[in-house]
C-alpha cells in the first residue's frame, strides 16, 4: 500500500528569536549541476550559516543564481480579515519553524520535537539498496530511512501519518525492518516538515495554523535541463479549525545575477513561468 505524498507546486531553476525548537540547521542537495542549500524554517537556497547566498549553479563554479527563496501562503478568514505566512530570510521576517502541528484543531507545536530531527536526506541509491537487501543477514538500515518521520506522536495529537512512505505489507505501519521504504522522487531528496506557530511572526502577520511538508529533489540526468534543475514539492495542510477564504500560495525569491542591485524579474502566465535577469551586461 502507497501512502500518496500530494504535490501542490514545481519549482525548477530559474534566527530569529521566538524559536519554539532550536536553531535552524541547513542541509545541502547537490546530486546533479546544482548545489542548493535547504533550512528547516521555510527559507532556502541560501547559505544561512555564512550569510551568503545558496543556489550555486554550476556547483562548484562560485556563480548563484538565487540568494533566498521561500514559498508564502496567505487568505481571508471567515471575517474577511488577512491572514499570511510570508518567509524572506532566515535572519529575519522568520514565519516558520521546524515541526509538526497537532492534528486536534489546536495546531499547537510539541516541546521537545517528537520527531527528533527537522530534515530527512535521501538518496534513491540507498533505497534501492534497502528494498533488494532488508531481510538479509547483517544489512544495516540507513538512519534516514529507520527514522523516516512516516507517523507522528499522536499522544501529542500530531497525525498519525506523515511523510509517504511504501507499505510493503499493507498493513498500515511503516516498519523498515519489515521492508517498508520512504516515498520521494528523484534520485537524491530532502524532505522537512514546518509550520507557522513556533513563535510570533517575524512579519508581523497573524499565522493560519499551517503544517507544510517540503519535498526537494534532483535528477543526475544526461539531460541538461532536468539536471540543472532543483524540484519542490510542497503539501500544505491547515491544522487549526478556521477556514481560510480564496487561499493561495505563491513562490518569493530574491534572485542575485552578479550584482545584487540590477536584476530585472518578470513572468509569462501563459507558461506558469517566473524569470530572472540582468538588466545590462557589467556583471
Amino acid at each position: 500500500m502507497k501512502k500518496n505524498y500530494t504535490p501542490t507546486l514545481l519549482m525548477a531553476l530559474l534566527s530569529a528569536s521566538n524559536q519554539y525548537y532550536s536553531q535552524s540547521s541547513t542541509v545541502s542537495l547537490n546530486e546533479n549541476n546544482c548545489d542548493a542549500f535547504i533550512s528547516d524554517i521555510g527559507t532556502f537556497f541560501n547559505n544561512t550559516a555564512a550569510s551568503i547566498p545558496g543556489y550555486e549553479i554550476p556547483k562548484g563554479s562560485g556563480a548563484h543564481a538565487i540568494y533566498s527563496a521561500a514559498l508564502w501562503f496567505g487568505g481571508l478568514d471567515t471575517n474577511g480579515n488577512l491572514k499570511q505566512v510570508v518567509p524572506q530570510y532566515a535572519s529575519a521576517s522568520q514565519d516558520i519553524w521546524p515541526g509538526a502541528l497537532a492534528a486536534n484543531g489546536t495546531a499547537t507545536l510539541p516541546s521537545p520535537n517528537p520527531l527528533g530531527q527537522t530534515h530527512w536526506a535521501i538518496s534513491k541509491t540507498e533505497i534501492d539498496n534497502h528494498v533488494v537487501n532488508f531481510s538479509n543477514p547483517g544489512y544495516v538500515v540507513p538512519t534516514e530511512i529507520l527514522n523516516w518521520p512516516a507517523h507522528g506522536d499522536t499522544s501529542v495529537n500530531q497525525a498519525f501519518y506523515l511523510a509517504p512512505f511504501i507499505d510493503v505489507d499493507a498493513n498500515g505501519y511503516y516498519n523498515p525492518l519489515a521492508g517498508d521504504y520512504p516515498c520521494i522522487k528523484g534520485d537524491r531528496a530532502i524532505y522537512t516538515i514546518a509550520n507557522d506557530r513556533g513563535g510570533l511572526l517575524g512579519s508581523g502577520n497573524e499565522p493560519i495554523g499551517i503544517e507544510v511538508h517540503y519535498l526537494f529533489y534532483q535528477y543526475n540526468s544526461s539531460v541538461e535541463a532536468i539536471n540543472n534543475t532543483t524540484f519542490l514539492d510542497a503539501r500544505i495542510i491547515n491544522r487549526s479549525t478556521q477556514t481560510i477564504n480564496d487561499y493561495a500560495t505563491s513562490f518569493w525569491a530574491d534572485t542575485d545575477l552578479g550584482g545584487p542591485t540590477d536584476d530585472y524579474f518578470g513572468c509569462d502566465s501563459l507558461r506558469n513561468l517566473m524569470y530572472s535577469y540582468n538588466a545590462d551586461n557589467q556583471d
